[in-house]
Order: structure tokens, then C-alpha cells, then sequence
């Protein structure tokens, strides 16, 4: 089933947009995902995790994998070897 994410139920929803493109999010069974990109965004313990992993220092993987953050992102190569371009 998918629902717009206005639908989302926390009061918060209808502001949530894609961090890639602004686009409208579509509330699936554990994700969020953009109508318009096809962009796939988790839900951790029910909290969206809204991040564009191309233009941040953190990374959906700190979320995810951990289930909550826990400092900085190492889940990229390049955030282990102190920055770069990517």
C-alpha cells in the first residue's frame, strides 16, 4: 500500500521532502520514498532518516546499521582516510 507521506501520522509530515530533489514523499511499509527521484530514505524506530548520502559528513549507514547515530560517519571509504571528494 503505498500513502502519501502526509499521511505519516506524526505532525510533521506534510513538511518532510526529499533531501535530493525536494520531491514529495511516498510513506511505503519501512522507508519513505520520492515520487519524484525514486530516492529511498528509512524509517529507524519510526524516525525518517533524511539524508542525501552525496552532500553530507553523516550517511544513512550510521543510522541504519546501528540503528541510532553514534558519532561520525565511517561508513563511506572516503570518511576513513579524513575526507575528500569522494
Amino acid at each position: 500500500m503505498t500513502q502519501n507521506a502526509t499521511d505519516y501520522g506524526n505532525g510533521f509530515s506534510a513538511t518532510l521532502v526529499c533531501p535530493k530533489d525536494r520531491g514529495v514523499l511516498f510513506k511505503r511499509e519501512d522507508s519513505l520514498e520520492c515520487g519524484s527521484c525514486g530516492g529511498v530514505f528509512p524509517l529507524v524506530r519510526g524516525v525518517p532518516i533524511l539524508i542525501n548520502d552525496d552532500n553530507s559528513v553523516f550517511a544513512v549507514a550510521d543510522y541504519v546499521e546501528t540503528l541510532g547515530y553514534e558519532g561520525a560517519s565511517y561508513a563511506r571509504d572516503w570518511d576513513r582516510v579524513g575526507g575528500g571528494d569522494g
